[in-house]
């Protein structure tokens, strides 16, 4: 993921300590350490969840799925209860391919 975030450029906007602590991290697991502390291990899950955040915003199957998920959450009443993510991305795709003057508030 690291990889991936850096030749994205997306690793250089992240905060210097974040990055810090994932690279000790890194290079902790691959000296063949285990993370045991809880409080640790939840600092590196909201490290990657933002990271993962930052590279698939820039996808517009997230961006659809986002969007679909709001939707889906607005309109409850008239659409019922829906679990299907492919639903949910058409959803999505069709309110951003509808131009600005058809779409609702």
């Amino acid at each position: 993921m690291k990889r991936k975030a850096v030749r994205m450029g997306i690793w250089w906007r992240m905060q210097p300590l974040k990055r810090a602590l994932l690279d000790a991290t890194i290079m902790f697991l691959r000296r063949g350490g285990v993370v045991r502390a809880v409080r640790l291990i939840n600092m590196i899950k909201e490290i990657v969840q933002e990271l993962l955040t930052y590279i698939l915003s820039r996808k517009v199957v997230f961006v659809a799925y986002l969007v679909g998920k709001e939707l889906v959450r607005r309109f409850r009443e008239y659409l019922g209860i829906v679990n299907d993510v492919k639903y949910i991305i058409h959803l999505g795709i069709q309110w951003l391919n509808t131009p600005l003057i058809y779409r609702g508030p």
